[in-house]
């Protein structure tokens, strides 16, 4: 298993398409590994604007630890 480490660019792209392929009966919401940003997804797998923004989260140096096999 490998591990990726995605910025804010990289994960939100990638938890979107993720989170559309899935039935999911409410709001999804995903923290970055230090906790300091929070990405929310609608049912429909979009980004809410109840999301940290784009801004903090890349100041912050937020990334999102992904685990491959």
């Amino acid at each position: 298993m490998k591990t990726k480490l995605l910025g804010y660019d990289e994960a939100v792209p990638y938890f979107e398409n993720l989170l559309s392929r899935l039935v999911k009966p409410k709001t999804i919401n995903i923290v970055d590994k230090d906790l300091n940003c929070i990405l929310c997804f609608d049912t429909k797998g979009n980004l809410t604007k109840d999301s940290t923004s784009r801004t903090e989260c890349i100041n912050r140096n937020a990334v999102w630890e992904i685990k491959e096999d």
